[in-house]
């Protein structure tokens, strides 16, 4: 596939791919757009600039950052290069600086789990915190070394993971700041001893969405290959990607490289312009379950959104404190949380997104108490009914509804389901109790995981 207008129906198979969980977004540094003492710069210019002040160097404008490492060794042959990546480091750690707007937007795309960074800084792991979790670091960041411990991801990924395959920013040379540095990460990427097993068998399934790399040819290339493996030229579903930035629609040899590897050439504009575009049409198709605090990762503070192997909450609206504080407890015994706390109005697509939650729920707790004791058509009933169907999906020996009364409510009251009352239905009348049903449903989690 040649450079083409990205038309409509690319827009929405890419929209659908990235739901499905298909696409892996490789950030690189055209997205690094920053705002510092007031001024809106490119990142990696900017530290250009300050490096070279720091270091006294003389150099010419259109220099770039990995460039300063050679320019400094040549005006400073018995210098200790180690020192630029310190300066570095400094410089990153000891200025405020804004996430890049770019990046936040793309982490609002909560269909996305898992990032690879190309570049050496945190601000993509910023920038998921701030948009997901209220700044909270609740992001796993995983960093690819040429030496020493092994980072690979876990088996099943249910919470938000950023990639640093090139390393990250710190007071030694262990990162990629040069070229040299570059072809030398690339290498031990190639070395099966070295690549993380379980991310290499991962990747090798997804399609890749590069934004704002502008590798050179021979680097995107070598990069591709790393990724994909011997899977890069094999069945087209196994490598198609996309990729968008400044460099590549220009270079005619990649695009003729790329097209034959099934790759589209993004050909409208640059990478932040693209993300706008994307974010847009994600929110759109996405309306119901979009918004800040709607993604639960391991710590479950969200709206409508919900992972895998999350505990599904539900009850009556005005037991909502209750189960408020509950989600609080769980939480704080590490546990995924999923409960509407808008109780949105129900609806066709409203109803698929529940029985959706429900299915993907590791366990169900329905809240019993005098409130459910109504004829009138509530939520909650349907979300029981439901769940109740899901249990048949389950094997017998594992637990998936634990029911909790929080008053008196008679175990017989006709109106609680009669497969609630087959299951222990622990009754919870004080505060002590609570935290004590809290650390059973740790342990029943535990032990589902376990099984499984």
């Amino acid at each position: 596939m040649n450079i083409q207008d990205f038309n409509e129906r690319n827009w929405n198979r890419l929209l659908d791919e990235i739901d499905s969980g298909l696409i892996i977004p490789i950030i690189g540094p055209e997205l690094l757009e920053v705002t510092i003492s007031g001024q809106t710069v490119m990142l990696h210019t900017w530290l250009t600039e300050q490096l070279s002040a720091r270091l006294n160097l003389n150099y010419e404008s259109n220099i770039q950052l990995g460039d300063i490492v050679y320019l400094f060794k040549n005006q400073n042959p018995y210098g200790d290069i180690s020192s630029v990546y310190y300066e570095l480091f400094s410089i990153l750690s000891k200025t405020q600086i804004t996430t890049p707007e770019p990046l936040k937007k793309l982490a609002s795309i909560t269909s996305f789990n898992f990032f690879i960074s190309t570049t050496f800084d945190d601000f993509l792991l910023k920038a998921i915190n701030e948009e997901r979790f209220e700044g909270l670091n609740k992001t796993k960041s995983l960093i690819f070394s040429k030496k020493g411990e092994i980072e690979d991801i876990s088996l099943e990924i249910n919470y938000p993971v950023v990639y640093h395959v090139f390393g990250k920013v710190n007071t030694l040379p262990t990162y990629v700041l040069t070229d040299d540095d570059l072809l030398e990460f690339n290498y031990y990427w190639h070395d099966q001893a070295r690549r993380p097993p379980r991310l290499h068998a991962f990747l090798r399934d997804k399609y890749h969405l590069l934004l704002g790399c502008s590798f050179e040819n021979w680097l995107t290339r070598f990069f591709l290959c790393g990724l994909k493996a011997e899977t890069f030229f094999d069945s087209p579903q196994s490598r198609r990607g996309i990729i968008v930035d400044n460099r590549s629609k220009e270079d005619e040899e990649l695009i003729l490289f790329l097209s034959r590897c099934n790759n589209v050439t993004y050909p409208s504009g640059g990478a932040i312009d693209f993300i706008n575009q994307l974010v847009d049409k994600w929110h759109e198709k996405n309306k119901y379950i979009t918004g800040k605090n709607q993604y639960t990762s391991i710590t479950g503070t969200n709206d409508i959104e919900c992972i895998s192997e999350s505990i599904f909450i539900s009850y009556a609206s005005e037991d909502q404190d209750f189960a408020v504080k509950l989600q609080k407890i769980l939480e704080k015994e590490g546990l995924d949380v999923w409960l509407d706390k808008n109780k949105l109005e129900s609806g066709n697509k409203y109803e698929s997104i529940i029985l959706q939650k429900i299915k993907n729920s590791l366990l169900f707790i329905p809240i019993i108490s005098k409130n459910i004791n109504t004829k009138e058509r509530r939520f909650f009933k349907f979300e029981w009914n439901h769940a109740i169907k899901e249990m048949e999906f389950r094997f017998n020996n594992h637990t998936f509804i634990m029911p909790v009364c929080i008053d008196i409510t008679p175990t017989n009251d006709y109106l609680i389901p009669e497969d609630f009352l087959n299951l222990h239905l622990a009754r919870v009348l004080d505060n002590q109790a609570i935290h004590d049903f809290g650390k059973l449903v740790k342990k029943t989690i535990r032990d589902l995981r376990r099984n499984k």
